[in-house]
């Protein structure tokens, strides 16, 4: 994953991913969304049940700027 240094601040659209496993989101901060993301993941309290247990599982998911 990039980090967040390296993320712009301004609208996009994202994937977080890990080999064949894709989230793909849209918002009008990319920096501050992906800050989000990476937040509840490692506090164990991400909304998307598929993707908490996927980074439990693997803790390597990376990010693509579309």
């Amino acid at each position: 994953m990039k980090t967040h240094n390296n993320i712009p601040n301004c609208p996009g659209i994202y994937r977080i991913y890990f080999k064949n496993k894709s989230y793909i989101g849209a918002t009008f901060n990319l920096k501050l969304r992906l800050q989000k993301h990476f937040n509840y993941l490692k506090n164990n309290k991400h909304s998307n049940y598929h993707l908490q247990k996927f980074f439990n599982k693997n803790n390597n998911l990376k990010v693509e700027i579309l």
